[in-house]
């Protein structure tokens, strides 16, 4: 049999637990077991760490009900994760014969560096939350793409562990993208828009243009409401496909419009942000960091630019025409076929049970 963990979700109107939510999804309709931790984050620090100890003790007792012969994927981070539960998965599952997968959402060495630097030369990194000796107490570990799985290699883990997604998947009902294709100017960010998450949208005006605008989507804004800047309200991931079918998304992070800033910033160097699985599943091209991870998906599967700031913008679509732009969708709806169906998943999947028979050959 095979398995998938996964943590009990809040679901609000950003896609927070939309990405976990879907690979759950995909692999339940690919024969794998649903094993829900009814555990959230949230809380005091005493809560959370209450969570911490219980989820544990709940996990191990599931580890442990395992066999001979299962696959078991774990999706990244759980509350519970530490050095210690990897040395017990590892442990268990050397013993009971089954094989472990790492599904990675977030890296939090990467995605919260600044707050573990505090503790890289001490117990709590050593003993206690060593990230990457987690990671390797697993068989296989999912990667988000080349440059993340380079940064694991870099740590020590056997590249014959390491997968890459390439892209999220992003499971909704909709029909296949038959909207306008001649050029659209609408330049859409949607996700949560607070300003300690995407600051740079609060300085939008200083590169305000006549030839596109911008349409916001999410929770949380707190900015203007004008023609440059149009926010719409904030819906639920499913529903956002049905408002969004034209224009490009824009992925972007930090403070600064002329580069992606702070730890955030930085992150897109490594991660696959799912708001590209988001736009890609609206069926529209994409505008991205040119130094972002997934730069590299978008310029080798045409659908959109790369750029060093954002006031690049109005160059860009100052040019376009109709047959460019519809180029770019043409090669969106190829991918957004893909991952409606969720076979970025699937595929990463086949190729451990590939790599199991040949290992077994």
């Amino acid at each position: 049999m095979n398995y998938v963990i996964d943590e009990i979700s809040l679901h609000e109107n950003h896609a927070g637990s939309k990405a976990r939510d879907d690979v759950n999804f995909i692999l339940e309709n690919n024969g794998f077991v649903l094993k829900s931790l009814n555990y959230s984050y949230g809380g005091s620090i005493f809560k959370l760490l209450n969570k911490f100890f219980n989820e544990t003790k709940d996990l191990k007792k599931i580890l442990k009900s395992f066999k001979k012969g299962d696959m078991v994927l774990i999706q990244h981070p759980l509350i519970c994760y530490s050095t210690h539960l990897g040395e017990f998965i590892k442990k268990t599952s050397k013993k009971k014969g089954y094989k472990t997968v790492l599904l990675i959402h977030d890296l939090d060495e990467l995605r919260f560096d600044k707050f573990l630097g505090k503790f890289k030369k001490g117990k709590f990194s050593n003993m206690v939350r060593d990230e990457i000796s987690y990671l390797d107490s697993f068989d296989y570990i999912i990667s988000h793409n080349c440059s993340m799985t380079n940064y694991i290699k870099s740590k020590g883990i056997d590249s014959k562990k390491l997968i890459d997604l390439q892209l999220f998947d992003y499971i909704a009902n909709i029909p296949e993208n038959d909207s306008e294709k001649n050029v659209n100017r609408h330049v859409v960010i949607a996700g949560n828009l607070d300003v300690s998450k995407a600051g740079y949208i609060y300085k939008l005006k200083d590169i305000e243009s006549n030839i596109y605008n911008f349409e916001l989507y999410g929770v949380n804004y707190s900015g203007e409401n004008n023609n440059f800047c149009h926010y719409n309200g904030s819906f639920k991931p499913e529903e956002l496909l049905m408002h969004i079918n034209n224009g490009f998304g824009l992925i972007w992070d930090g403070d600064s419009l002329g580069d992606c800033t702070g730890i955030l910033g930085r992150y897109t160097r490594y991660n696959n942000p799912h708001k590209l699985s988001l736009y890609i599943a609206c069926g529209i091209p994409v505008i991205v960091w040119k130094k972002a991870a997934i730069a590299k998906f978008v310029i080798d599967n045409n659908i959109g630019y790369t750029v060093n700031s954002l006031s690049e913008i109005e160059s860009l679509l100052s040019n376009i025409n109709d047959y460019n732009y519809k180029e770019f969708k043409n090669n969106v709806i190829n991918i957004q076929r893909k991952v409606l169906k969720g076979s970025f998943l699937i595929d990463s999947i086949k190729e451990i049970e590939k790599r199991e028979n040949e290992e077994g050959k």
